[in-house]
């Protein structure tokens, strides 16, 4: 989405970005957890992926999501607020990632002039699963505030 809309501004009225990558996440999870964790849970996440796409293939995501300029428009960043499942011996695990994920959306949002963070109360990493009901309102919110422009 980010890619996107950093490549087409002129179609993009607003952005609502669930649970999103950012570009410092590797770098952001390595520091808190280390880097050999960090590769090993990263590279573990992706094995089965039902698109195909491998860690190197998200590194290269995460880089040129960096190099994007995002337009100067109304963004709400949803970030989940339960870790992804996981045994018990790493729940502490899932924690952390989930807490670093909200910290580089919180990033995120601070360097964009119209974007609002909003931390989603019962939805894991799947938000739109999960709170498809918040995730509705929030576009929906969109619609009717681009027709007002119009």
């Amino acid at each position: 989405m980010q890619l996107f809309a950093s490549r087409y501004p002129d179609e993009v009225a607003a952005l609502v970005l669930l649970d999103t990558g950012t570009a410092d996440i590797i770098a952001r999870t390595e520091q808190a957890l280390g880097r050999e964790l960090t590769q090993h849970l990263w590279r573990r996440g992706f094995e089965g992926e039902p698109e195909g796409m491998r860690f190197s293939d998200y590194l290269e995501s995460c880089s040129q999501v960096g190099q994007a300029i995002l337009p100067p428009v109304p963004t709400k960043v949803l970030s989940a607020t339960l870790p992804l499942a996981a045994p018990p011996e790493s729940a502490h695990i899932a924690q952390s990632i989930m807490e670093i994920m909200q910290q580089g959306h919180a990033a995120l949002v601070s360097r964009m002039s119209l974007a609002e963070h909003i931390l989603v109360e019962r939805s894991s990493h799947y938000i739109h699963r999960d709170r498809p009901d918040i995730v509705s309102q929030v576009v929906k919110t969109f619609i009717e505030q681009q027709q007002l422009r119009s």
